[in-house]
């Protein structure tokens, strides 16, 4: 999970992502945190991140795995965590916590959430961090696209490879949009 907030709230439970009855990125006291529901414990960074500035914040879930959690704030581990959920179906939740109403309403802006069908590594957290201080937008998309004239767009992607030193990736789309058959 991960997502850039901007907060100045240094008091309470500040709900960014919340899974009822699985997992709950928060700000508690101003510090990233992360609760387990099944052991009703918090699992909170050192330092305060609600300064009033953008932070990219994240986290990665490990069930049972002992310190195999990590919180992130600006690309950067600030805490280990053990998680041990009982429940992963629950309602999934941005900027509030439910548990048959809403409360720790988050006290600032969320943007660019995203939710990972994979634990990302170290590097991989800090190149989303880099990409979105640098502006390239997650996805790809190109506006006005004029036919007959080249147009190009940086985009930020995640690349997995198994077992393959130096590999080169590469992405050419060349068609022909004049006669709309490509679209």
């Amino acid at each position: 999970v991960s997502a850039w907030v901007k907060s100045t709230a240094s008091t309470g439970t500040r709900a960014i992502v919340h899974k009822l009855n699985g997992y709950y990125l928060q700000f508690s006291a101003g510090k990233l945190a992360l609760y387990d529901w099944t052991g009703a414990a918090t699992c909170a960074a050192t330092a305060t991140s609600t300064d009033g500035n953008w932070h990219h914040v994240a986290m990665t879930l490990q069930s049972g795995v002992t310190n195999g959690s990590i919180l992130y704030v600006d690309g950067v581990a600030v805490k280990t965590c053990t998680w041990t959920p009982v429940n992963q179906t629950g309602t999934l939740v941005v900027g509030a916590a439910y548990s048959g109403s809403y409360s720790e309403h988050f006290d600032g802006t969320i943007d660019e959430v995203k939710l990972f069908s994979r634990v990302l590594s170290a590097d991989e957290i800090a190149a989303e961090r880099s990409a979105g201080v640098a502006g390239i937008s997650a996805g790809v998309a190109i506006s006005n696209i004029i036919p007959g004239s080249p147009a190009s767009v940086n985009a930020d992607a995640i690349v997995e490879t198994v077992n393959v030193p130096n590999y080169t990736l590469t992405i050419s789309q060349n068609h022909d949009l004049q006669n709309g058959a490509n679209t």
